[in-house]
């Protein structure tokens, strides 16, 4: 009965997988985004 099921459970395992990739990916450039904005602008204001 399971066999029969576990594509379906490859299926979405892999779609989770690479959702969470995605999301980390995303993630990641935001954190990257507030950092360089935090040290950019500061250093624009001085100027």
């Amino acid at each position: 009965m399971m066999a029969r099921y576990a594509p379906i459970g490859g299926i979405f395992t892999t779609m989770m997988m690479t959702y969470e990739h995605f999301l980390f990916n995303k993630i990641h450039q935001l954190s990257f985004l507030v950092t360089t904005s935090h040290t950019y602008l500061p250093m624009r204001h001085k100027a």
